[in-house]
């Protein structure tokens, strides 16, 4: 694991567990990666990755179904495994 993860417990408690597929574009190259949101609510997510991404804050994470996309900072992240809060709503 690498960065300070916050309390999790706390954290599950307050996610909602979804699927939901999102866009992620944090990297210099302005790729975009395609995650699976496992849970989120108004302050943050966990996002899952098909392989291990190197991001940088901040991202811009856009959820597809919802037409919506934040300005997020990564928190956490463990392996595929990625912790977000959202700063700020952008669409």
């Amino acid at each position: 694991m690498t960065s300070a993860q916050p309390d999790l417990l706390k954290a599950r408690e307050e996610r909602v567990p979804v699927t939901l597929l999102a866009t992620v574009g944090a990297d210099a190259s302005g790729r975009l990666h395609t995650c699976v949101i496992e849970d989120y609510n108004e302050s943050g997510a966990k996002l899952v990755f098909p392989s291990a991404p190197v991001l940088a804050s901040p991202l811009r994470v856009t959820i597809l179904r919802l037409g919506c996309t934040y300005l997020a900072q990564v928190r956490w992240q463990d392996g595929q495994t990625v912790g977000i809060s959202f700063d700020a709503q952008l669409s």
